[in-house]
């Protein structure tokens, strides 16, 4: 039997204890621990930005991320231009997190296509770095919050009507509009940049209807429905 003995701590500024070893801390890679005795040397900078260099992103509105490597950042603007293109579609300050290690702003949906964005970094002392990356927007721009149908009262007890769709898609589909269950139109529209004129209410009477949007192919089936009013 072993008779319990309190262990004696070190003095802080005195070598460690026999068995023990110092690990230190720091990132981990390819899972290995790097040891790290001190911060980060030189000037504050941005580290890491997402989207990443070469990523893709969906043409609706999206945030933009800064990380940094240290507090020693006044400012960060983002601007994002279109590849080749003169002047940025997008610029605004970036917000800073709580901790000041990273910055966002929030993007408007953009139209498909390539981007680079432009980070500016303001460091206390007035110096100034700046990273640059490369993205791409893919799919149809978001324009509304829903599909819509406008309809407006011409002479002699004619109507025209609008479409409107959520995303800025250019095509020709099949539609369908119905009255108490009964197809009343039936064909296909044109629609460009998310816009479109329905064809075939011109005569129909006042009162309300549904259009169906349908998908291409053989069988076709039911992807919207949209509810308004002829007056």
């Amino acid at each position: 039997m072993v008779d319990d003995v309190p262990a004696a701590c070190p003095a802080p500024e005195g070598p460690p204890p026999a068995g023990f070893v110092a690990v230190g801390s720091g990132q981990v890679t390819d899972g290995r621990l790097v040891k790290t005795d001190a911060p980060p040397s030189g000037p504050t900078s941005i580290a890491d930005v997402q989207p990443p260099g070469g990523g893709v992103v969906s043409a609706d509105p999206f945030p933009v991320f800064a990380d940094l490597n240290g507090p020693d950042a006044r400012s960060v603007t983002l601007a994002i231009t279109r590849e080749g293109g003169p002047a940025p579609v997008f610029s605004a300050p970036m917000t800073f997190g709580a901790g000041g290690l990273d910055a966002v702003a929030q993007v408007p949906a953009l139209d498909a296509g390539s981007y680079v964005a432009t980070f500016t970094l303001e460091r206390a002392d007035g110096s100034t770095a700046t990273t640059v990356s490369g993205f791409r927007v893919v799919g149809a721009k978001r324009i509304r919050d829903h599909d819509e149908v406008n309809c407006r009262r011409l002479s002699e007890g004619r109507h025209a009507c609008t479409l409107g769709l959520i995303r800025a898609s250019t095509g020709t589909g099949a539609f369908r509009i119905r009255r108490h269950r009964k197809f009343v139109v039936e064909g296909k529209m044109r629609v460009h940049n998310g816009f479109g004129h329905i064809p075939g209410v011109s005569r129909l009477p006042a009162g309300t209807y549904v259009l169906d949007l349908l998908t291409p192919g053989r069988t076709k089936h039911v992807f919207a429905s949209i509810r308004f009013e002829l007056r």
